[in-house]
């Protein structure tokens, strides 16, 4: 468990979205799909309602991935024009919001890779998208946090190939909700603790911890990703009793916006994941 990012059932997600980018593979193609990053699934309150696929809180980033992948058997010719918002244009589908506008904030660089080796495309310069490989830019998807479903589609405005690009996946679907409960506070804290844990230091994994239990105390995955920390660490006595305490909230019951909201399955993965790591604690 330590050293790994979380969680699997989000991991299964991207992966399908992968697999409509790369599947669908003709013998002239570069696709194009469009993936909501870093989120961290749903599981203190309700689940999104279909077609929506993620559910996000007023004041919560949206990340969004946007990757031309190489089906053909050859390289292409891929040609930003300065890599500006133009880039991309953002088309409106749904909203509860009249006239509403999206607008992406790209990352100054893009993420080649290729052969199984990952390296940078500077922003506006054009590059050769070999065989088999894919390009990725993230962005930050900025828009009116108003509560309701949200439908937008992504597609290239100035970006070129030298063959056509083939939207795939372009569209992304989510609800924006707002932070009015205990639920949607403790949900909000479960997610910055699993983002902390990702991408932060221990010190700034422990104080999301401390908010986390701060706002709801039975958080069976605050005492888990403790005893990652812990474990990580070479702590192994505040391991065990961290595992410990998350496996008796989950066992019992006493997590009950786990058990009340979460997917079963995913709850009695993160379980057995407990149990696996305690019992294989020196």
């Amino acid at each position: 468990m330590p050293g790994r990012r979380l969680f699997a059932g989000v991991i299964l997600l991207l992966l399908l979205d992968l697999i409509i980018v790369f599947g669908n593979q003709g013998p002239q193609r570069l696709n194009l799909g469009v993936i909501l990053r870093e989120y961290y699934g749903v599981v203190y309150t309700d689940q999104p309602a279909l077609p929506a696929r993620h559910a996000y809180f007023d004041s919560e980033q949206i990340v969004v991935s946007i990757e031309i992948a190489n089906t053909t058997d050859r390289s292409h010719r891929i040609s930003p024009t300065g890599y500006s918002l133009k880039e991309f244009r953002v088309i409106t589908r749904q909203s509860p919001v009249p006239g509403q506008v999206g607008r992406l904030v790209m990352d100054p660089q893009g993420r080649l890779l290729a052969g199984g080796i990952v390296s940078e495309v500077d922003g506006g310069r054009p590059f050769d998208l070999e065989p088999q490989a894919s390009v990725t830019w993230r962005a930050t998807f900025e828009t009116e946090a108003v509560p309701g479903y949200y439908e937008f589609q992504i597609l290239p405005e100035t970006l070129s190939a030298d063959m056509p690009i083939s939207p795939q996946a372009t569209l992304i679907r989510y609800e924006m909700r707002q932070i009015n409960t205990v639920a949607a506070q403790a949900e909000m804290a479960r997610r910055r603790v699993i983002r902390e844990y990702n991408f932060g230091t221990d010190d700034t994994v422990a104080d999301a911890v401390s908010t986390l239990l701060g706002v709801y105390p039975e958080s069976a995955v605050a005492y888990q990703i403790t005893g990652m920390v812990a474990e990580r660490g070479k702590r192994t006595a505040e391991a065990r009793a961290a595992y410990s305490q998350a496996i008796q909230l989950l066992s019992t019951g006493a997590d009950r916006l786990q058990v009340q909201n979460a997917n079963r399955r995913e709850t009695q993965s993160l379980l057995s994941g407990l149990k696996k790591a305690l019992q294989a604690l020196p």
